[in-house]
């Protein structure tokens, strides 16, 4: 990320509004609860209070945001399950 980046997007609502710090928050126009990894690069879910993100696919097991056609968690390798509608 950049070190000039004012805010992140948020994967749920898609706006540039999270300030780019590690730890946990929460977006204040969706109020979703995130959390961010230590190198601003890795968008973690409240998998206790699951929401539908309007790009990509959450781990359930680990909470990762990632890309919709990721077959396989990047963080902990577990196999995601996917839906059609």
């Amino acid at each position: 990320m950049p070190e000039n980046q004012e805010s992140l997007k948020c994967p749920f609502c898609l706006n540039h509004c999270i300030e780019p710090k590690s730890g946990k928050t929460r977006c204040p126009v969706c109020e979703v609860e995130l959390e961010i990894d230590d190198r601003l690069e890795c968008v973690f879910a409240n998998i206790e209070k699951p929401s539908l993100p309007a790009m990509g696919t959450i781990c359930g097991s680990c909470g990762l945001i990632q890309s919709h056609d990721t077959m396989t968690c990047l963080y902990c390798g577990t196999e995601l399950n996917t839906t059609l509608q």
